[in-house]
C-alpha cells in the first residue's frame, strides 16, 4: 500500500527543522569530545602514501597558476586524479615540507564536519522509519556518537592521505541529506523538490567522485534507500523521471564502464601475490572481520599494517573462508527477503556491502585497510542503534528507557576511551611502529619500519636481526633482500645478502610496488661511494634481473628512469637514452622527453636533442586538458640547443 504524502507533517522524513536545544547542546558536546580524543595524534608522523602523494611539492612548489594546475590535476592515484582532494591539501601548504600536525589538524576538522553530517543524515533515516519525534533525535545522537568516536576511524583521520576518503564521505552525506529532503519535497512541490534532488548530484555527487572514485557509489546508495526506506512512499511522475535519468541511467553507464575496463583493471594482478579469485575469497573473510571490529572493537588489532593477512587459496583453506562466504550470502539473501518487514536491516546490509563494492572485490588493490569502513560502517551503526531501541520497547518496566540511555552513554564513553588510547599511540612514530610490529610479527612493513627506527636510535644490529628473521620467512621477497643490502651499507652492518646473490635467485617476487625506493638508495649510495660496490657488470646484471620481474606500468616507468641514471653514472649514454625511450613508450610525458633531450644535449648530441624535443611537443599536445601546457619550457630549451649548434 502506498503512503499518502498528507500523512507526513512538518517534521516528516525529509525536513530537518531546527534541532531541539538539548540535541544542539549534546551535538556541541559530542563535537568537542571528538576534537579532544584526537588531539594526541596531531604529533604523529606521515606514513606510506603520504609521501608519494604530497612529496611532489618538494621539487614543484605551487607558486603560480601553472604549478597549481599541475598539482591539482597531475595526481595519478586514480582515473580522475582526485583534484578535489589535492586542492584540499593546498589549504595546508603550497611547498614541502608541510608540518604533519597541520595536515592532521585539517583531517580532524573534516572528521568533525562528517560527524555533524552523520547526525543530520541519521535524523533523515530514522524519520523515514516513522520513529517518534523524541526518539529520532536520541537515535541520531547515539549513531553519530558511535561513529565519531569509534576507534576504527582513527587510521582514516590520522593517516593524512585518507583525507580523500573523508571528503568522499562528507560530500556523499551532504548529497544524501539533499536526497532525503528533495524526496519528500518533490511530492508537494515538483519544481522545488527536483531542484533539491539535483543538488544531490551536482555539486555533491561530482565533488565526491572527484575526491575519490568510489564516490560514484553515492548513486547506488540512492537506489538502496529507495529500495528499502522509501519502498512504501508515494512517487509522482516528476520523481520517477528524475530517478530514471539521474540515478538509473548513470548507474547503467558505470556498470558498462566497469565492464569495458574490466580486463585492463586486472593487469596489476601480475605483480600481486594473489589472483583475483584468491582476493575475492580473502575479502570475504576481511569483510566479516570489518563487521566484527565495528560491533566489538579491539584497538590491539587496529592500524595500517595488515600485509600479513593469510590469503584464501580456496573455500576450505582456511576453513573460515567457507563460513565467511556463507555468512555474506545469508546476509544479502536476508536483506532482500526481509526488505518489507525489516527495512532498517535491509538498508544496513545493502549499504555496507555496496559501499565496499569497489575496494573490497575484484580490483587488484591491497587486501586490508581500515579506512574502507569510514562510510560503510554507518549502515551497521544505524541498525545497532535502531534495534537497541526496539529491544528496549519490548520491556514494560518503567525504567527500561532510562537504563537503555545509561548503557548507551557508557558504551559511547568506552568507545571514546579506546579511541583516545589509540590516538596516543599515533602520537609518535617510535611507539606506533613498535606497537604495530608487536601486533603483526609477520608484517613486512611493520618489521622493516621498526628496523629503521632501531638503527636511527643506535640499535642497528637489533634491527638487522629483525630483517634477517623476516627474510627467512619470505625468502623470495626482493624488497626485503634489497632493504637488508642497503641496511648494511647505510648502517655499517655486515650482512649476508649481496647483489650477486639477488641476481642469481630464481623465484624473486615483488611483494609491493616499492622496489624503486630501494633501487634509488642503491644508486645514491653508489654515486656517493658510501660503501664498496661490486663491479659494473654485476650491478648491471642485477638491474636486468629486476627488469625481468612483473611490475605495474608506473613502477616500470620509474624503474627505467632510475636505470637510465645508473647508465649515466657509468658513462653509457646510448643505453641511458634507450631506457628513457622505454619509459616514454609506457608514459609519454613531457618530463621524460625533456630529461632525454637534456641528456643528449649534455654530451653535445645537439641534433639528437632537437629530434627528441619533437616527442616533448607531442606529449604536451596529448596531455590532460586541465594540465598546463609546457610549450614555453620546450621552446626555451630548443632555442638553447640551436644556439649551441
Amino acid at each position: 500500500m502506498k503512503i499518502d504524502i498528507t500523512m507526513f507533517n512538518r517534521k516528516s522524513l525529509g525536513s530537518i527543522d531546527s534541532l531541539p536545544k538539548a540535541t544542539f547542546f549534546v551535538a556541541c558536546l559530542l563535537l568537542f569530545s571528538g576534537w579532544w580524543v584526537y588531539q594526541p595524534g596531531l604529533t604523529g608522523p606521515l606514513l606510506l602514501d603520504d609521501w608519494a602523494n604530497l612529496g611532489a611539492l618538494e621539487n614543484n612548489p605551487v607558486n603560480d597558476w601553472g604549478s597549481f594546475r599541475s598539482f591539482i590535476f597531475g595526481n595519478t592515484s586514480g582515473p580522475t586524479g582526485r583534484p578535489v582532494s589535492m586542492l584540499s591539501f593546498l589549504m595546508d601548504g603550497q611547498s614541502w615540507p608541510i608540518e604533519a600536525a597541520t595536515l592532521k589538524h585539517t583531517n580532524i576538522l573534516i572528521h568533525l564536519l562528517c560527524g555533524l553530517s552523520v547526525l543530520l543524515f541519521a535524523i533523515c533515516v530514522f524519520r523515514s522509519l516513522r520513529v517518534s519525534h523524541k526518539k529520532v533525535y536520541l537515535l541520531a545522537l547515539l549513531s553519530s556518537s558511535i561513529w565519531l568516536l569509534h576507534p576504527l576511524n582513527v587510521s582514516t583521520v590520522l593517516y593524512v592521505i585518507q583525507r580523500m576518503t573523508q571528503l568522499v564521505t562528507l560530500f556523499s552525506l551532504l548529497g544524501l541529506i539533499c536526497f532525503f529532503v528533495g524526496r519528500e519535497l518533490v511530492l508537494r512541490n515538483s519544481a522545488k523538490g527536483l531542484l533539491v534532488l539535483t543538488l544531490a548530484l551536482c555539486p555533491f555527487s561530482l565533488l565526491a567522485i572527484f575526491a575519490k572514485e568510489n564516490g560514484v557509489l553515492l548513486l547506488a546508495s540512492f537506489f538502496i534507500i529507495e529500495l528499502t526506506l522509501f519502498q512504501k512512499l508515494e512517487v509522482n511522475t516528476a520523481y520517477k523521471r528524475w530517478f530514471v535519468f539521474a540515478v538509473i541511467l548513470p548507474l547503467i553507464l558505470v556498470v558498462v564502464y566497469l565492464g569495458v575496463t574490466f580486463n585492463s583493471s586486472l593487469t596489476d594482478y601480475s605483480y600481486r601475490p594473489y589472483s583475483m579469485l584468491e582476493r575475492l575469497l580473502t575479502e570475504s573473510r576481511i569483510l566479516i572481520v570489518y563487521l566484527a571490529n565495528i560491533f566489538l572493537p579491539q584497538i590491539s588489532g587496529f592500524g595500517l599494517y595488515h600485509d600479513d593477512i593469510a590469503i584464501s587459496t580456496s573455500l576450505w583453506n582456511p576453513i573460515t573462508t567457507l563460513f565467511s562466504v556463507a555468512c555474506i550470502l545469508l546476509l544479502l539473501l536476508s536483506a532482500v527477503v526481509l526488505r518489507s518487514r525489516a527495512p532498517m536491516f535491509s538498508f544496513a546490509v545493502l549499504w555496507f556491502f555496496v559501499w565496499h563494492f569497489l575496494e573490497s572485490t575484484y580490483l587488484p588493490l591491497e587486501l586490508y585497510f581500515e579506512h574502507r569502513n569510514y562510510i560503510p560502517m554507518l549502515g551497521p551503526i544505524f541498525a545497532l542503534s535502531y534495534y537497541l531501541l526496539r529491544l528496549s520497547d519490548l520491556f514494560s518496566w518503567k525504567y527500561t528507557f532510562k537504563v537503555a540511555i545509561t548503557l548507551a552513554v557508557i558504551g559511547i564513553l568506552f568507545l571514546g576511551s579506546l579511541t583516545y588510547q589509540l590516538t596516543r599511540l599515533w602520537s609518535g612514530s617510535g611507539v606506533l611502529i613498535s606497537h604495530w610490529a608487536e601486533q603483526h610479527p609477520n608484517s613486512r612493513r611493520a618489521q622493516s619500519d621498526l628496523a629503521i627506527i632501531l638503527a636511527d636510535i643506535g640499535f642497528a644490529n637489533e634491527g638487522l636481526v629483525r630483517l634477517q628473521s623476516l627474510s627467512g620467512r619470505y625468502p623470495d621477497d626482493i624488497n626485503l633482500l634489497l632493504q637488508i643490502f642497503n641496511y648494511g651499507c647505510s648502517y655499517d652492518q655486515e650482512v649476508s645478502v649481496s647483489l650477486q646473490q639477488i641476481t642469481t635467485a630464481e623465484n624473486l617476487e615483488l611483494f609491493q610496488d616499492d622496489v624503486n625506493v630501494h633501487i634509488r638508495k642503491i644508486i645514491d649510495n653508489l654515486k656517493q661511494g658510501v660503501c664498496p660496490y661490486p663491479a659494473q657488470y654485476e650491478v648491471l646484471g642485477f638491474m636486468e634481473r629486476v627488469a625481468a620481474l612483473e611490475m605495474n606500468a608506473r613502477t616500470r616507468v620509474v624503474f627505467n628512469i632510475l636505470y637510465s641514471e645508473l647508465f649515466v653514472h657509468y658513462g653509457l649514454i646510448d643505453e641511458a637514452l634507450l631506457k628513457l625511450d622505454y619509459a616514454f613508450e609506457i608514459e609519454p610525458s613531457v618530463d621524460i622527453a625533456i630529461r632525454q633531450s637534456t641528456l643528449a644535449g649534455s654530451v653535445a648530441r645537439f641534433d639528437q636533442a632537437l629530434e627528441i624535443l619533437n616527442k616533448a611537443y607531442l606529449a604536451d599536445e596529448q596531455k590532460k586538458f586541465l594540465l598546463p601546457s609546457r610549450r614555453d619550457e620546450i621552446d626555451d630549451w630548443r632555442i638553447q640547443i640551436e644556439a649551441l649548434l
